[in-house]
């Protein structure tokens, strides 16, 4: 092949690229994110970064961007527990699928819309985010949990939601709540990750409501996971 073929072939790809990125940007300012990697179990339930890891093909273990190993043993799990979720509450699995989209349709747009808005879906999300009835960790029961947050992050991220406030007040009412003290250790640690994770989007999105929450959970428990939840905003750049 020739080098102006080549050049000419380059350049086609960026075009259809930058065509793509602008078709992307002409959509309503509804939440998008990348899909995870199911290789990413171990930081998943450890609640760390979210970054993709590298696609298994063998029955070793590999290393993750987080310097830990993960075996494909812990990926079938992961994709049972994921599976068993979205099994459960269909609705969020479609809303996961849509917001792993790169490009949706205008048709795609509405129903995502409609979704993040949905105030039984979004009481459904906070119902799991509540803990109740839970006794022992449980790794499926843990990914709903993780799910449900993100689905509260969407429907917080998208600024023309009609059910906005309707969002921020089931957020507050869930954070107004304490969390049980009579259950095991690594069950408190994953419910209390999930309030950071909560406190975290209205400080990043509701700045106003989070800074209402400040002043009112100081001197109890929640306090110290509000300064967490600060603080990962600031280390992740995002404040």
């Amino acid at each position: 092949m020739s080098a102006n073929k080549l050049v000419v072939i380059t350049l086609s790809f960026v075009a259809i690229g930058a065509g793509l990125y602008a078709a992307r940007g002409r959509l309503s300012a509804l939440p998008s994110s990348l899909s995870l990697s199911a290789a990413q179990v171990k930081l998943e339930l450890a609640r760390e970064e979210r970054a993709s890891v590298p696609v298994v093909t063998a029955n070793t273990k590999v290393p993750s961007s987080a310097g830990t190993a993960v075996t494909t043993d812990e990926v079938d799990s992961f994709s049972r527990s994921r599976r068993a979720v979205f099994d459960h509450d269909p609705v969020l699995a479609r809303v996961k699928q849509l917001t792993e989209k790169v490009l949706r349709t205008t048709e795609e747009e509405r129903e995502l819309g409609e979704h993040l808005s949905d105030r039984d879906a979004l009481r459904r999300q906070f119902e799991v985010l509540s803990g109740k009835g839970e006794t022992n960790r449980d790794e499926t029961v843990e990914l709903h949990r993780m799910y449900a947050i993100d689905f509260v992050g969407y429907a917080l991220s998208w600024e023309n939601n009609p059910a906005r406030d309707h969002v921020k007040s089931l957020a507050l009412s869930a954070l107004g709540k304490e969390l049980p003290t009579n259950t095991p250790k690594d069950l408190q640690r994953s419910l209390a990750a999930d309030r950071t994770e909560l406190i975290g989007l209205l400080v990043e999105h509701a700045p106003n409501d989070a800074t209402a929450l400040r002043e009112s959970v100081k001197g109890t428990r929640l306090e110290n996971l509000y300064e967490r939840a600060t603080a990962r905003i600031v280390a992740l750049g995002k404040r």
